[in-house]
């Protein structure tokens, strides 16, 4: 009777012993293996629904609407993979020998529009296909050239000279100019006057006499599709880099009245990195597929020559 008192006496305090703990853990009595912590944007700004996962294992949790998570691990070496749509990811290596409550802090990933916006804002891809002209002749051009028969020098010998014969008959036909010949010694001289429906086109400059050149917006480039991204992590003098390249396809488009459409679609490629010192992205190169105005002016060449 005795014996069986004493052994019903080891189990309840046996189970007393424990029950603290079966609410705060799977693995039976003592210590919570868990890893917790809170995933940030760069601005501050919790990320809900982030997926937090143990690599290798089926480990998971997702990040609550304060960023908050709390996943558990086995003692060992832990690979802890953050990521959410729409943004970088983030991976933390952890060497933990015990069961216990680690905290891995805060953790930023990075929208991936900031990113693409690098390269897409920048001026090589944002920055319209220009042709540059010179500004139009003063009227005052053809009294200068009367004045040359008479053998003096003349001042001005037209913004003609400046513009291939192809570009001023396009000009013309659009109605952005008019051109005057004067003949003189069996020479012809050809004056520019600009309309005034050349204006809306003007991407930089001013087209009146005197002015210097100016620029005319021939078309721009507009995204299609990213078709690849890859983010890594490589050695730069002797620094772990975090690098994010991705691939894209591009069309040319917004086109000059009466210019022809290169119908074709192009790549380009860029790469950014993380620079710790500014604790930002920076655009690391870009890489475009078409060959700027040439090609547009090529087309034009060959249509008005």
């Amino acid at each position: 009777m005795f014996r069986r008192l004493f052994y019903n006496v080891n189990i309840i305090l046996m189970l007393g012993s424990c029950l603290p703990f079966l609410s705060l853990s799977t693995y039976g009595c003592g210590e919570k293996a868990q890893i917790i912590g809170e995933v940030l944007d760069d601005k501050g700004i919790a990320i809900k629904d982030a997926a937090i996962s143990v690599k290798t294992t089926d480990f998971k949790d997702t990040s609550d609407e304060k960023g908050k998570y709390a996943v558990k691990y086995i003692p060992g070496k832990v690979k802890l993979l953050i990521t959410k749509e729409g943004y970088t990811f983030a991976e933390i290596d952890l060497d933990i020998s015990t069961k216990s409550t680690i905290t891995a802090g805060q953790t930023i990933l990075y929208k991936l529009d900031d990113i693409f916006n690098l390269a897409f804002l920048n001026p090589d891809f944002a920055r319209p296909l220009t042709l540059t002209l010179p500004s139009g002749d003063d009227p005052r051009a053809k009294e200068e050239i009367k004045r040359w028969s008479k053998g003096l020098y003349p001042i001005h010998l037209g913004a003609s000279h400046r513009i291939d014969e192809p570009l001023l008959i396009f000009l013309e036909k659009q109605g952005l100019i008019t051109v005057e010949a004067i003949t003189l010694r069996d020479m012809v001289y050809k004056f520019v006057f600009y309309t005034d429906k050349i204006k809306p086109f003007i991407y930089r400059g001013d087209y009146r006499p005197g002015r210097g050149n100016f620029e005319i917006k021939l078309a721009s480039r507009k995204l299609k599709a990213i078709n690849y991204k890859r983010q890594y992590e490589a050695n730069v003098m002797g620094m772990k880099i975090k690098f994010f390249e991705f691939n894209f396809s591009y069309n040319i488009e917004d086109y000059f009245p009466g210019i022809p459409h290169i119908e074709k679609t192009f790549l380009g490629n860029a790469r950014a990195y993380f620079d710790p010192e500014r604790n930002t992205w920076q655009l690391d190169r870009l890489s475009l597929g078409d060959e700027g105005n040439k090609g547009i002016i090529d087309l034009l060449t060959n249509e008005y020559k």
